[in-house]
């Protein structure tokens, strides 16, 4: 049985998906369902903490942080050029 992350945005990357043009954040939030199934999949760890990452989403730079005990995947920044 697969465990599904819970997805939730800080302020900065909320506001920077707002930003984003209609086709780019329609493939965004595909592609970061697909980390929320599988987060260590995906991006790799920052500064060797392998709850800190950085992953390439729909040409966006994008850092989460995942916490395992609550199930929850946590996007804090996200670089675009839209």
């Amino acid at each position: 049985m697969s465990r599904r992350y819970r997805l939730q945005y800080n302020d900065q990357a909320r506001d920077a998906l707002r930003k984003m043009s209609s086709q780019r954040r329609r493939l965004f939030e595909a592609a970061v369902a697909d980390i929320a199934a599988a987060p260590y999949v995906h991006g790799q760890a920052l500064d060797e903490n392998r709850d800190r990452r950085q992953a390439p989403v729909a040409g966006a730079v994008t850092v989460y942080w995942v916490s395992s005990g609550v199930l929850t995947v946590f996007v804090v920044r996200i670089t675009h050029t839209d």
